[in-house]
Order: structure tokens, then sequence, then C-alpha cells
């Protein structure tokens, strides 16, 4: 699939492993209209990112959002997809 251009220049591209949903080059997260397997039509919305509090328990240590795809659900963290782009 080839990135789309946003309306504030971001480039959106789709995540891998994850078929309804696309990342930014700026690190926003965003899902994409579909509809389910049960005919419902899910539009497509920016996803709001959640940052952890500071504390031995941080997990990934940076901004995270919820995805997920049927009964599949995950903690994604963006700036870890934006540096595995990132290297060569």
């Amino acid at each position: 699939m080839t990135p789309v251009a946003g309306a504030a220049g971001e480039v959106w591209t789709p995540i891998p492993g994850w078929p309804h949903y696309e990342i930014s080059d700026g690190g926003d997260v965003r899902s994409i209209d579909h509809i389910d397997r049960n005919g419902r039509r899910w539009p497509g919305k920016l996803l709001k990112l959640s940052t952890p509090r500071p504390g031995p328990r941080a997990g990934g240590g940076g901004a995270r959002v919820k995805l997920s795809h049927g009964a599949r659900r995950a903690t994604f963290y963006p700036h870890r997809e934006l540096e595995r782009k990132a290297t060569p």
C-alpha cells in the first residue's frame, strides 16, 4: 500500500500486521474506515496516545496506544516503529 499525505503534510503509512491502522511520520496513529465481519461500518479516527507515569513500572517508556483486530489486542509504541523505519 502506498503512503497517503495528510492534511497537515504528514505522510501516513500502514502499520505492519495491523490492517486497520496507519502511523504518520510525526508519530500519530489513526484507524482507517473499515467494515467488520458483521457488516458494521467503523469510521476512521485519530487515536489518542497515552503516556506512562514516571517510575519503575513505566513499561516501554514512551507514548503508547492500544490496537485491536478481532480477538487480537496489543500495546503499540509509535516511537519504536519510527526508529525501525529510520534504521537502514
